[in-house]
C-alpha cells in the first residue's frame, strides 16, 4: 500500500476487503513524520505507481499531452526511468559542466547513497547477529560443557571377550544306554571362518559313525 500525506502528526489506517471469503477489516494508529529520509525508496516507489497511474488515464482518453509534464517532472524529482525521463551517466563532475548539463537532482542522490548504505550496515548488523547462535549441535554433553581449562575426557570402552562358541552334542541314545561324542577338527579362533573341514575328512568322519553304530546294535 503506497500513500501521501500533506500535514505530519497522528492519522488512522483502515484496510477493508474479502480474505478467501471473509470479511476482513482493520484498524491501525499510525504517526506521520515531518521529515523522514531514512527509506527514500517509498516515495520512489510511490512517484512510479503515480506515472503509471496518469499513463493509463491518459490512453484512455486517447492523448497523453496533459500529463507529459507530470511525468517528467516525477522523473525528475524522484530520479525515476519514465517513457518521456532517462538517465545519463557521465565518468565524472567535470564532464557535467563540459556539455553543460545541469545535476538537479545530485543532493538527492548523495542522500540515496547515503540512505541505502546505512540500510546495508543495518542489515549486516542483523546477519552477523544471527549467525552467532548458528553452530553444530553437541551431540556429548561432555564435550558441550568442555572448556581449554577442563576438556573433556572420554573413556574408550573395554572390548568384550569372543563368546565361547557352544559345543553340540549328540543326543544320547537311552534304548543303548550308552552315549558317545565325535571330536571334530576345528579351526582356532583367531582364522577365518568357522570351523569349516574338506569333503573328504566329512565323508570319513560320516562312515566311521555309521559302522561303530552298526557294530552296537549287533553287539
Amino acid at each position: 500500500i503506497y500513500g501521501r500525506y500533506r500535514n505530519p502528526g497522528p492519522f488512522k489506517v483502515r484496510i477493508e476487503g474479502n480474505l478467501n471469503g471473509y470479511a476482513f477489516n482493520q484498524e491501525a494508529d499510525m504517526q506521520a513524520p515531518d521529515n523522514d529520509q531514512r527509506n527514500p525508496e517509498i516515495e520512489r516507489m510511490w512517484a512510479w505507481h503515480r506515472v503509471q497511474d496518469l499513463l493509463e488515464v491518459a490512453d484512455t482518453t486517447g492523448s497523453r499531452s496533459t500529463v507529459i509534464d507530470e511525468i517528467v517532472r516525477l522523473g525528475e524529482g524522484y530520479s525515476i526511468a519514465t517513457e518521456y525521463t532517462s538517465f545519463l551517466v557521465l565518468e565524472n563532475e567535470s564532464e557535467y559542466q563540459r556539455w553543460k548539463i545541469a545535476r538537479d537532482n545530485a543532493l538527492k542522490i548523495e542522500r540515496d547513497r547515503t540512505a541505502q548504505a546505512r540500510l546495508r550496515d543495518e542489515l549486516d548488523r542483523i546477519r552477523e547477529a544471527s549467525l552467532d547462535g548458528i553452530g553444530p549441535l553437541q551431540e556429548n554433553s561432555q564435550l558441550a560443557k568442555a572448556s581449554p581449562q577442563n576438556p573433556a575426557v572420554v573413556s574408550p570402552q573395554a572390548s568384550k571377550p569372543d563368546a565361547p562358541r557352544p559345543v553340540v552334542q549328540r543326543p544320547s541314545d537311552n534304548s543303548a544306554g550308552s552315549s558317545f561324542n565325535l571330536d571334530l577338527p576345528v579351526r582356532s579362533s583367531s582364522s577365518r571362518g568357522g570351523g569349516a573341514i574338506d569333503p573328504v575328512t566329512g565323508l570319513a568322519i560320516v562312515g566311521f559313525g555309521g559302522y561303530t553304530l552298526l557294530r552296537r546294535k549287533k553287539a
